[in-house]
């Protein structure tokens, strides 16, 4: 997968095997192109996922866990440009580290499950632009059974996902939403 820096990408998946193998290869090419990995899941999901990447080979070693609470606070009180200012920040440590920059991966049912819906979607479309010319990319990973199996709160939260992201996690590549869901 080529660079995915400034990316701000939507995976949606059903059950745990279609995410853990989504990631473990998402992961893994973020490995080969010596970028850090932040983490913001459900603490099982993460346990989970260590493992994965443990049984497959995958290297953990820029692989970390990293609130979403920071970001969330930057938003909430600078909007989209603290968000930008922080991300920088968190991405020039990375690379002081050695790494090329950072791949954050986060699960926002898990981490917005208080949270309003309207803060939701403005966290989100203010994120896509917050990653403009960042070394760092987002993919919120959403379950969809999760979706399917609730109420329409979270019907709505994903519906307003897909006017959010730029791209989708589909096959293992990056793809433009548009093209793949056939939204205009």
């Amino acid at each position: 997968m080529a660079n995915t820096f400034g990316v701000h990408a939507v995976f949606y998946y059903y059950e745990l095997e279609h995410l853990m193998v989504n990631l473990c290869h998402y992961i893994h090419n973020a490995a080969v192109n010596r970028e850090a990995v932040f983490l913001s899941l459900d603490p099982d999901l993460l346990k989970r996922l260590h493992y994965f990447l443990k049984v497959n080979g995958i290297p953990t070693e820029g692989v970390m866990s990293h609130s979403m609470n920071e970001l969330l606070e930057c938003l909430r009180r600078s909007g989209s440009k603290g968000v930008h200012e922080k991300i920088c920040n968190l991405a020039s440590s990375v690379t002081s580290a050695g790494y090329q920059g950072i791949r954050w991966i986060c699960q926002p049912f898990f981490f917005l499950e208080e949270t309003p819906r309207e803060e939701i979607y403005h966290f989100e479309k203010d994120l896509g632009e917050a990653l403009i010319g960042t070394n760092c990319s987002f993919l919120c990973a959403y379950d969809f059974g999760v979706v399917v199996n609730s109420d329409a709160r979270h019907i709505e939260i994903l519906q307003d996902s897909l006017l959010t992201h730029e791209m989708i996690l589909n096959k293992f590549t990056l793809q433009k939403c548009d093209e793949v869901l056939k939204v205009k």
